[in-house]
């Protein structure tokens, strides 16, 4: 389940870094559900399609796999860079304090959509979006337990995960 439910249907305004609103056609954002969204071009008739393999940008007539995206809210997109980041944070396994590897994506050629990987624990991007959002509202110091979903089906990961100092790029 989403942390934030989508509208069926509504109008992206894009920003460049300095808050400035950005010149584009017009998009329409549009509820593919199971927590994905796809980009259509009123005037084009189409979608935005990204292959992830080749990174390449285009447009497409029909809603397929490449046409669907993830929306990332700010806690959730947090709780990613808290999880990547060395020195963010301290993830363990709360019945052993095993203290796990940082998060990471599989590349795209795996065809593996939607995944990421505490090392050999697998989980699914998409049913652990309110985790990875709990995640992101963590303080400097604080400590939350969250459930993580696995990527096969029935299996889950219960997590201790603390917020550790602060950390730059």
């Amino acid at each position: 389940m989403a942390p934030y439910p989508l509208p069926e249907r509504f109008t992206p305004q894009w920003y460049n870094i300095f808050g400035d609103v950005v010149k584009s056609p017009e998009y329409e954002i549009r509820n593919e559900g199971e927590n994905l969204v796809s980009l259509y071009r009123p005037d084009l008739n189409a979608y935005v399609s990204i292959n992830p393999a080749r990174n390449n940008t285009s447009f497409s007539d029909g809603c397929y796999d490449w046409e669907k995206f993830c929306p990332l809210p700010y806690d959730v997109f947090m709780g990613f860079l808290y999880l990547t980041h060395p020195n963010a944070s301290e993830v363990r396994l709360e019945e052993t304090g095993e203290r796990l590897p940082r998060l990471w994506f599989p590349l795209p050629s795996n065809d593996k959509l939607f995944i990421a990987d505490f090392g050999r624990r697998r989980i699914t991007i998409r049913d652990n979006l309110e985790a990875f959002a709990k995640v992101g509202r963590l303080q400097e110091g604080e400590t939350v337990s969250v459930r993580f979903n696995g990527y096969m089906p029935g299996r889950v990961y219960d997590l201790t995960v603390k917020r550790l100092g602060e950390f730059t790029f």
